[in-house]
């Protein structure tokens, strides 16, 4: 009983992680590439699936742009999250 529940639980974890970040992995690519608007474009996806290094990703973007109030709107999201966020190296594109 105990290894199909821990079973159903780690099935279910793993669909949620790659869920989550197939469109943050995107995000990362294109804006690696220099694709700005691309990179955008998948970093709401995945914010709108409330992933905290999209919204990370997404206000170093904006705030590169110049775009400060967009900049401190996703930087305020992570900061309110629930969730942590570890940042190693603040100011770099998470991965």
């Amino acid at each position: 009983m105990f290894r199909k529940i821990f079973f159903t639980l780690f099935l279910v974890m793993t669909i949620a992680i790659y869920s989550e970040s197939v469109n943050f992995k995107k995000g990362v690519e294109f804006q690696k590439n220099g694709n700005l608007k691309q990179a955008e474009k998948y970093y709401k996806m995945a914010v709108k699936e409330n992933d905290l290094k999209a919204m990370y990703n997404l206000s170093l973007l904006y705030k590169s742009q110049g775009k400060d109030e967009l900049a401190e709107k996703y930087f305020m999201m992570v900061m309110d999250s629930e969730e942590t966020l570890v940042i190693s190296s603040p100011g770099e594109i998470l991965e």
